[in-house]
């Protein structure tokens, strides 16, 4: 008897063999699943078995390809805090309504960290790390030595594709000396639970200034600080390599005004880190680049005038171009709401107002905190 032959499958994926319900290509599907909003993405688990398997956790193709396309089209990311409960929006650069969700929270929060397309806070007895756009919380374990909050940071490390809390903390010695004191939480990508411990790492050399976010740029925190508290010493960029966990010292631009009525940020623009100079008195605002930091050569890259009687900035962030959008420069002032800087044009626009497109309605966004730059993402993470 000749064996028989076998009758192929319509909706056998010819890639990796498997049968995905729609005929396609798993290739062909994970492209355009990269897509659509992580929202969405997490919807589709319910369609089949092999789609799950494509998506709980997220194939790593997938992965990249959406982030890779979610980096060109950022959001704003709006925080309402109102306890007992948390409201988090984002909105497109034009004002567009994306997500929008409510979780409820145990106690109010007391600081927010964003890195990539996640977040952190602190409340006054929990530390949560949620993903926006898949709408997880993970929380994470309390530690005793939260509750002598200083400062901390929400850092991400490509090598290793880990995320982790980073947590300055003040202590006194036996002298009665302050010491800043630093302890670490690890969270790795693939997960949805958080059962590992933080690890007190030691004496930080340098006093951190709290009243400026740090940032976190190619596996580095960085931050302005001095060496010595309040001691007046000219105040220095320091960072935290999130690898080594290791600190190192970045002097500031040599032209850098530093004089009492200037405020100054960090910011990431196009991976190299820039330092914002903006001159109270006269409303200018001047971005030095990093252009070499193993030399630590800095260049005024960004020159402008804002135009506007606010005496400080309270957030900047780069917005890449995308879509046929320029790049801009996002600042939040108290008065003058959200400017836009067109790099390219050289022009500075107000944003408008802020809608639901489905509806229509316009949204009241002054009860929100200042947005900060997030990326839509599928991560999850379990602690390491």
């Amino acid at each position: 008897m000749e064996p028989m032959e076998r009758k192929s499958n319509p909706h056998q994926d010819r890639h990796s063999g498997t049968t995905n319900g729609v005929g396609l290509p798993r290739d062909l599907i994970i492209d355009i699943l990269s897509r659509l909003p992580a929202k969405f993405i997490c919807q589709f688990r319910c369609v089949s078995k092999p789609w799950l398997s494509i998506l709980s956790p997220p194939d790593s193709l997938l992965q990249n390809l959406h982030r890779n396309r979610s980096n060109s089209t950022p959001l704003l990311m709006f925080s309402e805090n109102s306890y007992p409960h948390i409201c988090l929006s984002s909105f497109d650069t034009q004002g567009q309504l994306r997500n929008q969700f409510t979780k409820h929270i145990s106690s109010p929060v007391l600081k927010w960290r964003f890195c990539q397309g996640l977040m952190c806070f602190i409340c006054e007895d929990h530390v949560y790390v949620c993903n926006p756009s898949t709408q997880v919380f993970l929380q994470v374990p309390y530690s005793i030595k939260l509750r002598v909050l200083y400062n901390f940071a929400l850092g991400y490390l490509p090598s290793t594709n880990e995320y982790k809390i980073v947590h300055w903390f003040v202590e006194t010695d036996s002298n009665g000396v302050y010491q800043i004191v630093c302890q670490i939480f690890t969270l790795k990508e693939g997960g949805s639970n958080a059962q590992g411990s933080w690890r007190v790492i030691g004496n930080s050399p340098h006093f951190i200034i709290d009243s400026r976010f740090p940032i976190c740029l190619n596996g580095s925190i960085y931050w302005f600080g001095d060496e010595h508290r309040n001691s007046g010493d000219p105040m220095n960029i320091y960072a935290f390599d999130l690898a080594t966990e290791e600190y190192e010292t970045v002097l500031c631009p040599r032209a850098y005004s530093g004089s009492f009525d200037t405020c100054v940020r960090l910011l990431s623009i196009k991976g190299t880190l820039c330092l914002v100079d903006f001159k109270q008195c006269r409303s200018h605002v001047d971005i030095w680049m990093m252009k070499d930091q193993s030399n630590q050569i800095w260049v005024k890259e960004y020159s402008f005038d804002m135009f506007t009687k606010n005496r400080s900035i309270r957030n900047i962030h780069y917005i890449p171009s995308g879509d046929g959008r320029d790049e801009e420069i996002l600042i939040g002032q108290r008065k003058e709401g959200l400017l836009l800087y067109n790099i390219k044009t050289r022009s500075i626009r107000k944003m408008g107002k802020f809608s639901n497109e489905n509806t229509g309605i316009e949204i009241d966004m002054g009860r929100y905190l200042w947005p900060h730059l997030y990326f839509d993402s599928l991560d999850s993470l379990v602690a390491r």
